[in-house]
């Protein structure tokens, strides 16, 4: 049989198993996902471990640095595993034995807060910081294989409502968790409020791994012949060059990520800036998370419905009107606005980011674009906190949020007008159409 009918009998087979299987992994998935959701809001980039790692005494530019060592954490790791999970035939095997790793890291933070942080606020900022980043890594590590295996197992017209069904009941259940969270936080002392809250989250996650190993996903052919590591990453600037669009798109999120360094700040404002008190920061995750549910749900329809691209530009400026309400806050109620509204980003970006990457990718090689609409984003998010955190001291926390909404805004319209949304420009070359831009 001729290669390429064998490939193209392969993937109908797989168009099958998906179309058969669609409604078990998309249940499945939600639950992993409202399950994992649950876990990582005891463990809050923006809310819970700002406030941890202040008690520890950590500086501005440390507290800065958080959201930068959670997006590097995620970027990094997907160059390097990219080229070897495409040649996997199936991912999840892969997919398990590093979610494992990642849910043991969210119990070595507990163990931080547990045991180092009563001896010795220096060594327990260490472990903190290296506890949360070998979190980052592990996932960063699996998310090529999950992307791929969830375009493989789930059909195009429902991958936008599902994510926004995994994140509304991620956010539904990280609501619960915010209130035990308050609990915690308002009952105990600390660093024990801390504690309980990881080691909770940690119970959470495992919730979480026995859900995941229930996908089912079919074998699939390999992409191709392995490469060494070193001419698998010489090849990656050759993607670029073909695609103007996915590049644009990549400068689009390189902007947007400095707009992002603001709500890495909204946190630490209210409590030093506005006198919040420390209970209240669970009261921030509740209207992260409300805002996530509500919008998630709309905008995984608007993405099925109308294209990704347009939901990642409503993210966008959603990112400059957020960082705009934080430069006008007088009171912390005021922050509660600025996380109601940055929530949508949030949505924005977990219902279409890697969806749009995945629509741009060629068969077969969809943990190569995933790695890449990830990986460009760390010097960025490197540059962002420090250039944040060195701001807030030597200026002001308005100032950072000021900067944050110039770039929110650039990021919205270099998205909307220089970026050509794949699924309908794949449509008009099938039709022999003129390219355009699409708005």
């Amino acid at each position: 049989m001729p290669v390429d009918t064998a490939l193209d009998q392969s993937r109908a087979e797989l168009a099958r198993f998906a179309e058969r299987h669609w409604r078990y992994n998309f249940a499945v998935a939600a639950i992993d996902a409202g399950w994992f959701s649950l876990a990582m809001s005891f463990a809050s980039t923006a809310t819970i471990l700002p406030a941890f790692v202040e008690r520890l005494g950590a500086p501005n530019v440390v507290i800065g640095a958080m959201p930068a060592i959670n997006t590097v954490g995620f970027a990094l790791p997907t160059l390097f595993v990219a080229g070897y999970v495409e040649r996997l035939p199936r991912k999840l095997p892969y997919i398990l034995l590093v979610g494992l790793f990642e849910r043991l890291s969210l119990l070595a933070l507990a163990a931080v807060a547990f045991l180092l942080a009563p001896r010795s606020y220096g060594l327990a900022l260490a472990g903190a910081l290296l506890s949360f980043a070998a979190v980052s890594i592990f996932g960063g590590a699996i998310t090529p294989a999950w992307m791929d295996m969830f375009g493989k197992v789930m059909p195009l017209r429902y991958r936008g409502r599902q994510m926004a069904a995994s994140s509304a009941l991620g956010a539904a259940m990280g609501m619960a968790g915010a209130l035990i969270s308050g609990y915690y936080l308002r009952s105990y002392a600390f660093p024990t409020r801390y504690a309980l809250c990881f080691v909770t989250g940690f119970g959470a996650s495992m919730l979480s791994f026995l859900f995941l190993a229930l996908m089912r996903e079919p074998a699939a052919p390999s992409a191709g012949p392995h490469h060494a590591l070193g001419a698998y990453l010489r090849r990656l600037p050759a993607v670029l060059r073909a695609n103007h669009s996915f590049a644009w798109y990549l400068a689009a999120k390189c902007i947007g990520t400095l707009g992002s360094m603001g709500y890495g700040f909204y946190t630490v404002f209210a409590l030093r800036g506005l006198g919040a008190a420390e209970w209240q920061v669970s009261r921030f995750t509740m209207m992260l998370l409300a805002g996530q549910t509500i919008a998630s749900l709309f905008l995984g329809y608007v993405g099925d419905r109308v294209g990704h691209k347009r939901v990642l530009v409503a993210g966008m400026a959603s990112v400059a009107i957020a960082n705009l309400i934080a430069l006008g806050a007088r009171r912390p109620e005021h922050v509660y606005a600025a996380f109601l509204v940055v929530s949508i980003s949030l949505a924005a970006g977990i219902v279409s980011d890697l969806n749009l990457a995945v629509e741009f990718a060629p068969e077969g090689e969809r943990p190569t674009y995933i790695a890449l609409a990830m990986a460009p984003i760390a010097p960025v998010a490197i540059a962002a906190p420090l250039l944040g955190g060195l701001l807030a001291d030597l200026v002001s926390y308005r100032a950072v949020f000021a900067l944050a909404a110039v770039a929110g805004t650039l990021a919205a319209l270099t998205l909307a007008t220089r970026v050509r949304d794949p699924r309908y420009a794949h449509r008009r070359d099938a039709e022999n159409a003129e390219p355009h831009l699409s708005f």
